[in-house]
């Protein structure tokens, strides 16, 4: 007997853009006891903060890599900074994933800017599960938006402060040697 229909069926709906309505340990403990070892350990991998190997993980990661490069080179070419040494590998998006990143890099509300850039991941994740219900891959898609949210609830001024020093600190030394 499957026991997917049982665990998906008791999840809360998630809406991008919402509070996390269940926190990721949590469902991973508790999924954990209903799966088998090795499918637990992915979840309560992915809730710790990890990138266990799964399929739709690669992909997403994929995905966010060619997000991460696109955001590089618009960002580079706006500041006159060659973005080469921040790209990782050639991943780049599809045209209208790059418009998209192309309005949040001009936009002045950072905060706006980075809902779009997450609501482009969210997407992301839809339309790769779209087809799956009821199966480990829409449980693994559920921690990845989960991950969104959370991610957006521990935000607050204070915090970004904290992470924007911490990100300060630890810049890597301009890769065209002019003062920072």
């Amino acid at each position: 007997m499957s026991f997917y229909p049982f665990l998906v069926a008791q999840l809360p709906l998630l809406f991008f853009d919402s509070r996390a309505p269940v926190s990721m340990q949590a469902l991973a403990r508790y999924a954990a006891e209903w799966l088998p070892a090795e499918e637990g350990d992915i979840l309560l991998r992915l809730a710790a903060g990890e990138w266990p190997d799964h399929p739709v993980i690669r992909d997403y990661r994929q995905f966010d890599v060619g997000l991460r490069n696109q955001l590089a080179l618009l960002r580079g070419t706006r500041m006159n900074r060659d973005p080469e040494p921040y790209l990782l590998g050639s991943e780049r998006p599809d045209h209208v994933t790059r418009q998209v990143l192309s309005d949040c890099v001009k936009d002045e509300n950072r905060e706006h800017a980075e809902r779009m850039i997450d609501s482009l991941r969210w997407k992301f994740i839809e339309d790769r599960t779209v087809m799956d219900s009821f199966n480990f891959t829409f449980l693994v898609a559920y921690f990845l938006k989960l991950r969104i949210l959370e991610r957006w609830s521990m935000l607050d001024e204070q915090r970004g402060l904290e992470l924007l020093q911490a990100a300060l600190e630890e810049r890597p030394k301009d890769p065209v040697g002019t003062p920072s």
